[in-house]
């Protein structure tokens, strides 16, 4: 916090302008904040590496995220329900059941074509042919 009070109004300006999504973003541009505040964009675009500046957007990003922690978790849980690779990879990431190099995610793939959840037409649009015939033909092979 104490980062902060060391920005500038601008920088502040700037700061709440970064917080907040493309389509929320008034003014539009990073051209036309600049104007508003009455700097050059060169400066703007200077001052977006400012530390200081991305440690208190990141601060910023980090409190609404946590607010909204319930709403992030309970989409996610909807969209992995419905089938969405990605979010089933993340949440059983986020559960520890998964990392980058333990193969359980591709386990829990050939469960849900198994169970009929998903398709291998899913698969491969999701992941690409490599993955359907490594997953699918060490399962014929282990199986048969």
């Amino acid at each position: 916090m104490k980062n902060v009070k060391k920005l500038s109004a601008n920088k502040l300006r700037l700061v709440e302008w970064l917080t907040l999504t493309k389509f929320e973003r008034m003014p539009a541009t990073q051209e036309a904040l600049a104007v508003e505040i009455g700097v050059s964009p060169i400066t703007v675009s200077r001052w977006k590496n400012d530390p200081m500046v991305q440690d208190e957007v990141k601060r910023r990003v980090r409190q609404e995220l946590a607010t909204e922690r319930g709403n992030i978790y309970g989409a996610l849980i909807r969209e992995a329900s419905k089938g969405s690779f990605q979010h089933i990879k993340l949440a059983l990431e986020i559960l520890g059941d998964i990392g980058t190099t333990q193969p359980a995610w591709k386990i829990e793939i050939v469960n849900l074509v198994q169970q009929n959840v998903i398709t291998l037409e899913q698969v491969k649009e999701e992941f690409g042919n490599d993955l359907v015939d490594e997953l699918f033909n060490a399962t014929v092979t282990a199986s048969g």
